[in-house]
C-alpha cells in the first residue's frame, strides 16, 4: 500500500533546476503543507482501519482487541462461557432397570436430583466479558459494549462482569 506521499519531494522533482532556489523551495513547502498534513492524517486513518478490520468475532481476537484498547499493560480482560446449566437429568423407564429417583422436598435423600423448567436449561448468555475492577467504570462499560457489539456474531448475548 503506497499511501505515503512526500509532496514536497515530488513537486521539487518537477520544478526546473534553475528555479530551485531556497526561497522557491520554502514557498513551495509552505504551499504544500496543508496537503501533506491531509496525507499524513489519511495514512493514520488507513492504518487504524486496517488494524480494526483485521479482527473477527472469535474469542481470542475479541480478547486481543479489548486488551489492546483498555488494558495494554496487564492484559487481564478475558472472555468466558455464559451461564451454563448441566444437561437435564434423564429419567429412565422401568424396562431400562436404571432408575433415577425423584424425591419430594419433605423426603430426606442423599442424592438430590433437581428438575428445572425447560426455560431454565437454556442459558441466557452466550459469553461473559470479564474486566478487572481496577480499570472498570461506567464509561469503559459503554466502550467495551460498543467494541464487542461490533465484532460479535449476530444473535449472541453477552454481559460484562468484574473480578
Amino acid at each position: 500500500m503506497r499511501y505515503i506521499i512526500v509532496f514536497y519531494l515530488y513537486c521539487l522533482g518537477l520544478l526546473p533546476t534553475f528555479l530551485r532556489g531556497q526561497r522557491t523551495k520554502d514557498y513551495m513547502k509552505s504551499l504544500l503543507k496543508p496537503l501533506q498534513d491531509f496525507n499524513d492524517d489519511f495514512v493514520v486513518y488507513v492504518n487504524e482501519t486496517f488494524y480494526l478490520t483485521s479482527f473477527t468475532g472469535q474469542v481470542i481476537y475479541l480478547e486481543h482487541i479489548l486488551n489492546d484498547l483498555y488494558d495494554d499493560i496487564d492484559r487481564l480482560i478475558f472472555i468466558s462461557d455464559g451461564n451454563l446449566l448441566p444437561l437435564p437429568p434423564y429419567i429412565y423407564n422401568k424396562i431400562e432397570a436404571r432408575p433415577r429417583y425423584i424425591y419430594n422436598k419433605s423426603e430426606a435423600s442423599p442424592n438430590k436430583t433437581y428438575l428445572y423448567n425447560k426455560d431454565e436449561y437454556h442459558t441466557s448468555l452466550d459469553f461473559i466479558v470479564n474486566v478487572p475492577v481496577g480499570i472498570y467504570d461506567a464509561a469503559l462499560d459503554t466502550k467495551i459494549r460498543a467494541i464487542v457489539r461490533r465484532y460479535k456474531l449476530a444473535g449472541k448475548r453477552f454481559s460484562i462482569d468484574t473480578f
